[in-house]
């Protein structure tokens, strides 16, 4: 086929893989770029492969058209790779449950107060959802009652989503603490880079909350002790 990089329709579908007609659509639906003009003909290149090569990537880790389209168009498909590194592996919801060792009761639990979800067009698990459930297997084998466990991810889920609207406020900039000019100016540099930013603010997160239970355990040891001694 030579290694010209000017392609018509059929070679770009034989060169990816994926149907001519379902190039076309892509087109249509914005998700690959025009072709270019040559007279009549339109003409493709390596951009528009490595474009399908992408989109495909993204259906193999279960994204929907629709958000590859909204990633696409915000020109931050790159994100992907850094905040999803650690969540490849595909699981769908039975063998999520058989992965994990769980009751199939505990998982849909789990699900209601919204541990286990789908978000961003995704329509599948990853091993983070099993890393997790793992973790929360790991408090079962150590005698945490099923209750407590229940309800230690509905604490968290509920108060993370607190702060996550917190967090998104302050960078949509509707928060008075940092004037909005510097918060524009941020998110402008911060899509680009996202893989050193993402590390820095989990350092910041795992401290606090390591600080947080270490000084739980210490109230709980404290309460345990004054209840021994008034007994």
């Amino acid at each position: 086929m030579g290694d010209d990089t000017d392609w018509r329709i059929d070679e770009l579908a034989h060169r990816s893989g994926v149907a001519v007609d379902t190039i076309r659509f892509y087109q249509r639906e914005g998700l690959l770029a025009p072709a270019r003009r040559d007279g009549r003909a339109g003409v493709y290149g390596p951009g528009h492969l490595r474009q399908l090569e992408r989109i495909r990537d993204l259906q193999s880790r279960h994204f929907s058209l629709g958000a590859i389209k909204v990633l696409s168009e915000e020109g931050r498909l790159g994100l992907v790779d850094t905040l999803f590194a650690a969540g490849s592996g595909s699981y769908g919801r039975d063998e999520l449950v058989a992965a994990s060792g769980l009751a199939e009761e505990l998982v849909k639990r789990l699900e209601d107060v919204g541990l286990l979800s789908f978000d961003h067009g995704r329509h599948a698990y990853d091993n983070t959802d099993l890393q997790v459930l793992h973790a929360l297997r790991g408090l079962l084998d150590l005698g945490m009652p099923v209750a407590m466990v229940v309800l230690l991810a509905k604490l968290y889920v509920e108060h993370f989503d607190a702060m996550q609207n917190d967090v998104l406020a302050v960078f949509a900039g509707e928060r008075a603490d940092v004037p909005r000019a510097q918060v524009e100016a941020f998110r402008a540099r911060a899509a680009t880079e996202i893989a050193d930013i993402l590390p820095l603010v989990e350092t910041i997160l795992n401290h606090v909350h390591h600080r947080a239970v270490q000084r739980m355990t210490l109230r709980s040891i404290d309460a345990g002790r004054a209840a021994e001694d008034a007994g």
